[in-house]
């Protein structure tokens, strides 16, 4: 279910301004947005009743001193979270391209070319891997020869 922000289903400021509106701004706010949004008032919009009830239900959330608390708690997690996001977005990964092309300049006859990051851990994934199932295969042919001494 996508996350509705209640406070701009009524035309209100979101973020952490939203949590210092008062009552009387989010009732001034419905009405507004009521005389705006009402079904009478959109005869030939097919969505007029849904977004009518849908600022309806925004409105209760908010006039409830409960609901609205839950909400402003929900809607700061979802603010924390989405700098979070911000700010692993800001850090830029290597520039692979770059890398390779001054592989190739620096030397024509070396065909092998730099990898990085994701490139890099998948090879040594590859090599992990590849190293268990070797093992593996030592340990069942060690087994394969126990079972043989213990039945002989």
């Amino acid at each position: 279910m996508a996350f509705i922000d209640h406070y701009l289903v009524l035309g209100l400021q979101s973020g952490k301004e939203s949590f210092s509106i008062s009552i009387t701004q989010i009732n001034k706010a419905y009405r507004s947005k009521a005389l705006e949004l009402h079904p009478d008032k959109r005869p030939n919009d097919p969505d007029a009743v849904a977004l009518f009830q849908s600022l309806q239900a925004s409105y209760e959330i908010l006039k409830n001193e409960n609901t609205r608390k839950a909400f402003d708690f929900d809607l700061m997690h979802r603010m924390q979270q989405q700098k979070v996001v911000d700010e692993e977005e800001k850090v830029e990964p290597p520039d692979c391209d770059n890398n390779i092309k001054r592989d190739r300049s620096r030397d024509h006859d070396h065909h092998e070319e730099r990898k990085c990051g994701w490139s890099m851990m998948f090879d040594a994934e590859e090599s992990i891997v590849k190293m268990m199932d070797d093992y593996l295969d030592y340990l069942n042919a060690r087994m394969g020869v126990l079972q043989e001494r213990n039945c002989a």
